[in-house]
Order: structure tokens, then sequence, then C-alpha cells
């Protein structure tokens, strides 16, 4: 999905914001601030630059492109967007503990997959 518009960007940011501030709080845990203030960036990544579809989205990344993250103080922001990019289904805002703890870690995809779905 590309956001095409300046507006659809800012309501995707305002969304991805909320989505860390419940991930944060569900785990009375994490440093939001890192995460709310590359929210722009992932987004202008996910929907907008990067050549990826999740829907045949594998380990081996062939013709798309890979996006490494090594600061998992960030990785509420990556979830949110990775959820909203249609990597993986969160339906129910915020999930559980459980799961956020799972994620929670110095993020790699296939901990991302594995622990979140």
């Amino acid at each position: 999905m590309k956001l095409a518009t300046i507006p659809e960007m800012q309501e995707m940011a305002d969304q991805v914001r909320r989505d860390i501030l419940r991930m944060v709080h569900a785990v009375q845990s994490g440093h939001p601030g890192g995460s709310m203030g590359c929210t722009e960036f992932f987004i202008s990544l996910y929907f907008n630059h990067l050549r990826h579809d999740p829907k045949t989205w594998t380990m081996d990344g062939k013709e798309q492109d890979l996006f490494f993250l090594s600061n998992g103080h960030i990785s509420p922001v990556w979830y949110s967007v990775l959820a909203r990019s249609g990597y993986f289904l969160w339906t129910n805002w915020p999930p559980s503990a459980r799961s956020i703890r799972g994620c929670r870690d110095t993020p790699a995809p296939k901990k991302v997959f594995q622990a979140c779905v």
C-alpha cells in the first residue's frame, strides 16, 4: 500500500504512535521516545520506498528490499509498521503483554514472525 499524500502519511503516523504507546504501556516497560521520533522515517520507508510484499515475503529476500534494525529500543515502531503493512495481524490493540514480551527484544525478522503471529 502506498501513502500518496501528506495527510495519509500523517494519519498513519498518528496511528503508529498510538500503537507504540499502547505496546509500551501494556508491558509497563520500554522507551517510547525513540520509536515516536522515527515514526515518519519508518512510514516513508515501508509505504513509499522499500520494495516489499508481505504476501510473498521470504527470509531469502529475493526481489524485495530487506530492512535490518539493530536498535532494539525502537522496535515498537517497527512492529507497528510491520503490522500496518500487512505482515501480521494484531486485531486487538494492544496485543497481550505476553506476545509483546516475546517481541520486544532486539528485532530480527524471523523472531518477529515466530513470536508475534
